[in-house]
């Protein structure tokens, strides 16, 4: 599986080695992502397009995120809402009982594109 971070690499590192991404390379990768949207809404998605879709609604619905202790109601049920939802797109796509792990190293490898992830 592809990741935003396997078709663009960082500007630099951190100290502690960590990737670091100006804003200038995060705005190229929220555009290659949206035009991955727009190739898969157009039926004309290649394998990559379909990736970077999968793993950006992955981390949108927080499909591999835990809830922290004293999480209200609201957000518990608004998650949830999501995660279902993304299941519901892995069974189709993955199948019932598929690896997750491709999915899972992708997630973990992709920085935050907006505030909204």
């Amino acid at each position: 599986m592809i990741t935003i971070t396997e078709l663009f690499k960082p500007d630099q590192e951190t100290p502690d080695g960590q990737p670091f991404y100006s804003d200038e390379l995060l705005a190229k990768m929220q555009a290659r992502v949206a035009s991955a949207y727009s190739a898969f809404v157009e039926g004309r998605a290649s394998k990559d397009d379909a990736d970077l879709v999968i793993v950006d609604l992955a981390i949108f619905t927080r499909y591999l995120d835990t809830t922290q202790l004293g999480t209200s109601n609201e957000v518990l049920r608004e998650i949830n809402g999501r995660r279902a939802v993304f299941a519901r797109i892995v069974e189709a796509v993955i199948g019932a009982g598929g690896k997750l792990d491709d999915l899972h190293r992708a997630v973990l490898a992709t920085p935050a594109l907006s505030e909204e992830s």
